[in-house]
């Protein structure tokens, strides 16, 4: 049987919900920082921040297929778009993937209603696809727009029960887009689009990837911003292992620069295995801007 094929069946009306896109970052200042994933695609990163205490079962369960390496080998092997869907009434626009073929999948998990979670199929929101409540495994999808009728009450499914948002893109929408367009027969990528892994990083590796996508016009993670407590920003990162602090301003020195001491500096390992500083300039006891040095 054709692989797309019985995942299709699988999943059939439901068309891979990417619930929840998340509450607004800003709005969700809590005391722990959040958790953060880092998609490793044949097209690109995806990064997302989770909504643990919004949709608890739905992230813990996903976790546990990213612990298992469940993802690694996966795909994205579906795509929803407006030229593709002429059976349905409403449409939308999603991409569909799924764990490694062969992956022996864990039982079903229970439907965490965006009525419930209060959160809502936004653009660049991570779902959980399903066929009827309470089938959900490890398939899931991401919205490239807007979607409401993929909420509860919505009429896109005909249980009008909705999908399980969990988690929402933070970097790595342009990503996201060139795996919706790229070429398909009907609603299966051809060829599907390879997932290398997927695996939880640290907050400053998003901030980094986020800088790096749009170093002029950042939208922060944890909707930090220029005046913002260094305090706050501690919390929203998480605090810094020591090793990585000195690295960091190791790394800012061999640049030539020279970080004051209240001064947050982290070191990331980039793809080439170089060390790349994170610098957020404290001044006043407030966050003044946030920036990545690059060797000239």
């Amino acid at each position: 049987m054709n692989v797309f094929s019985s995942r299709l069946t699988w999943l059939l009306p439901v068309l891979l919900a990417v619930a929840g896109c998340t509450v607004h970052a800003a709005q969700e200042r809590d005391s722990e920082p959040a958790r953060y994933l880092r998609m490793w695609t044949a097209a690109g990163d995806l990064y997302f921040e989770l909504h643990e205490r919004q949709a608890p079962l739905t992230t813990r369960n996903f976790l546990r297929y990213v612990d298992e390496d469940a993802f690694d080998g996966g795909s994205f092997y579906r795509t929803v778009r407006d030229d593709n869907q002429p059976d349905n009434k409403v449409l939308i626009d999603v991409i569909q993937g799924g764990p490694q073929e062969g992956f022996t999948e864990h039982d079903p998990i229970a439907l965490e209603r965006t009525r419930d979670t209060g959160l809502g199929h936004r653009a660049g929101c991570l779902s959980m696809a399903r066929a009827a409540p309470g089938t959900a495994t490890a398939h899931f999808f991401i919205c490239i727009e807007d979607e409401p009728e993929l909420d509860f009450g919505g009429a896109r499914n005909p249980d009008g029960q909705g999908f399980a948002v969990f988690g929402q893109l933070v970097s790595g929408m342009d990503v996201a887009k060139a795996i919706h367009s790229a070429p398909a027969q009907a609603q299966a990528l051809q060829p599907p689009i390879a997932i290398h892994s997927i695996r939880e990083v640290a907050p400053i590796e998003v901030l980094a990837a986020q800088l790096a996508a749009r170093p002029h016009e950042p939208d922060f993670i944890g909707g930090l911003m220029p005046g913002d407590s260094r305090e706050r920003v501690i919390s929203v990162l998480g605090l810094p292992a020591r090793r990585e602090a000195l690295a960091g301003r190791r790394a800012i020195e061999a640049l030539g620069l020279a970080a004051g001491d209240s001064d947050l500096v982290y070191a990331i390992r980039t793809g080439a295995g170089d060390l790349q500083p994170v610098w957020l300039q404290i001044e006043n006891g407030a966050l003044l801007q946030i920036k990545m040095p690059q060797a000239e």
